[in-house]
């Protein structure tokens, strides 16, 4: 494994965000606790259910693949595209979560979610994997000039 090019690290960066999405809240929801009628606030992680694990776990996966996949350049940049946008349409769903309440399937909510933020690190992930997008692209150019040089 390669680890000195630069998009090797933004990649285990983008790993790394993602999975501190999973455990980390991105937004609560006030609920009313039925025994003593007070109000808590109930956190909305990664792990809530699995329209946000599956995508995470995609996002990781692709992500890792694309570590991986050092030999093949313009497959490696297909997974970090494809990484990419996961992680993006993932940060879409949490906004639409946590504006438009539709998480808040306990009846005894109350007010809308409070931000957390967790959201915050799938648009870190975004931004590494299109660093890393861009470091692929600027090791093909490299190598298309040295095979014009020969």
């Amino acid at each position: 494994m390669v680890i000195q090019r630069v998009q090797t690290l933004y990649l285990i960066l983008s790993i790394i965000f993602m999975t501190a999405f999973f455990f980390l809240p991105f937004g609560y929801i006030k609920v009313v606790d039925g025994a003593t009628a007070q109000q808590v606030l109930k956190p909305l992680t990664g792990l809530t259910g699995l329209g946000f694990i599956i995508p995470t776990a995609v996002a990781i996966f692709f992500a890792l693949l694309a570590i991986f996949l050092f030999k093949a350049l313009s497959t490696q940049k297909l997974f970090v595209l494809l990484a990419a946008l996961v992680s993006l349409a993932e940060a879409i769903m949490v906004v639409y979560v946590l504006v438009s309440k539709y998480y808040s399937t306990d009846v005894l909510a109350t007010d809308t979610p409070i931000w957390g933020g967790g959201g915050l690190l799938l648009i870190g992930a975004f931004i590494l994997d299109i660093a890393a997008y861009r470091g692929i692209s600027r090791d093909q150019r490299l190598l298309r000039s040295y095979s014009r040089l020969r």
